[in-house]
């Protein structure tokens, strides 16, 4: 009877270790109405995800404060002049391509890899300002409903 409770116990504590998954170098951006999306040079927001371990379309590097597409299409970038509020590819990085991101850790129980970080603009008139959608448009907006937010891309079996 001790025995059976003991591997009952043990195997218990096993499980939330396997369903923790196992954490990529990619994190996929959430925003108003879905996942940002960079390829081909273009930016666009879908309300699905590719939950793969390769490069995707909705997969960026999360690097030296800027966001970098997997699939080669450039960085996230904004208007540094603040005389336009939408966001674009950049092929170069620089004080455009820097976002503010505040990092938490673990946000549900069970996820110890799990990494969540609010995004905002790092520099110019438009510091501070996160990211938004309007008329499918990905913009920097003063405010916004659903501030986005990148979330580490972890495989599960």
């Amino acid at each position: 009877m001790k025995r059976s409770l003991v591997l009952l116990l043990l195997g218990l504590l096993a499980v939330p270790t396997v369903l923790a998954g196992i954490p990529t170098n990619y994190f996929c951006v959430h925003c108003k109405g879905g996942f940002i999306h960079a390829e081909d040079g273009k930016l666009w927001v879908s309300s699905s995800s590719t939950e793969q371990k390769r490069d995707a379309s909705d997969h960026l590097y999360l690097g030296g404060g800027s966001l970098k597409s997997s699939v080669g299409a450039g960085y996230l970038a904004y208007d540094l002049t603040g005389k336009s509020n939408k966001l674009v590819l950049s092929s170069a990085t620089g004080d455009h391509t820097v976002w503010h991101m505040v990092q938490t850790r673990g946000t549900t129980p069970g996820d110890r890899d799990e990494i969540t970080a609010t995004i905002r603009a790092a520099n110019g008139p438009m510091k501070g300002w996160v990211i938004d959608v309007e008329a499918g448009q990905l913009i920097l907006s003063k405010t916004a409903s659903k501030p986005a937010r990148a979330e580490r891309v972890i495989l599960h079996k």
